[in-house]
């Protein structure tokens, strides 16, 4: 099986670092072979090339660029596509739907943000996919509110891997090893978010 993956990104965080994690887990496994299309210098190519994924560079011009419709669906005919899953926004999503409809390709659409959508963006993007995921409850139920049907929307939650961020290597106790390297002295008061700073965000 041959999957080609759509993410429109151009900067490693969010979206974007969690298509990394689920091409590593995918890359391991035996018996299908992953492709991420990217657009050029994204700093997604660059880390998916490290797990041996192969990454095709291609235009993505966003929502105003309708022609993105056209250079995937080439992308995924030249490929033999089983299957495309598109992961962000910034046309990828609308246009990615389209591509596959064209190349006649299944379409799995990711859906990471719970900021709602004008209905009749909603009727024309979700109805090209075949399936919608999401990463949370919270975000299905925005989806369902805004019509798009309940069979065709599936919630997957975002997944870390704890152990990446657990300072096993180091001797000292955590607290101290924050201090360290941040920089902070000793005992000062830390309050720690990982989270965008937007209103949207509460």
């Amino acid at each position: 099986m041959k999957v080609v993956h759509v993410e429109a990104g151009r900067h490693l965080y969010g979206g974007a670092l969690q298509v990394v994690f689920l091409l590593r887990a995918l890359a391991a496994q035996s018996g299908e072979e992953h492709v991420l299309i990217c657009a050029p210098g994204a700093a997604i190519g660059q880390a998916v090339r490290a797990l041996g994924v192969r990454v095709i560079e291609l235009a993505l011009g966003g929502d105003a660029d309708p022609w993105m419709a056209v250079r995937i669906a080439r992308v995924l005919r030249a490929e033999r596509a089983d299957l495309v899953h598109l992961h962000s926004r910034r046309g990828a999503d609308l246009w990615g739907a389209l591509a596959g409809r064209i190349a006649g390709v299944p379409v799995v659409l990711s859906r990471r943000v719970d900021n709602p959508e004008p209905r009749v963006w909603v009727a024309l993007k979700y109805r090209l996919a075949d399936r919608v995921v999401t990463i949370s409850q919270g975000i299905r139920r925005v989806l369902l509110a805004e019509g798009v049907p309940a069979g065709k929307v599936i919630c997957v939650p975002s997944a870390v891997d704890t152990g990446r961020y657990r300072p096993a290597d180091d001797p000292r106790p955590a607290r101290q090893a924050l201090e360290a390297e941040f920089g902070l002295p000793p005992g000062v008061p830390v309050i720690g978010m990982a989270a965008q700073f937007i209103p949207r965000k509460g």
